[in-house]
């Protein structure tokens, strides 16, 4: 599956809204709602960034950039 789809399923799972999507670029992580932050884990996980717990910073790159996926995939 593309990236694409790990972003609007972990949208859908987490019920993140497109502002909170948009945020998540410039957003202060304190600051941060409980959906963005369940959103980055989601993300993080279906990327093998994290996996069990553990942080794998070789697949750092796998984690998709969000302007990649455009607003109509994501429509709230």
């Amino acid at each position: 599956m593309g990236q694409g789809f790990e972003i609007i399923q972990c949208k859908w799972t987490t019920g993140i809204s497109l502002q909170e999507l948009e945020l998540l670029q410039s957003a202060d992580p304190k600051q941060l709602s409980e959906e963005a932050l369940c959103f980055v884990k989601c993300i993080s996980e279906k990327v093998g960034f994290i996996q069990d717990g553990n942080i794998f910073l070789d697949n750092l790159e796998k984690i998709p950039k969000l302007p990649q996926v455009g607003p109509d995939k994501l429509k709230d």
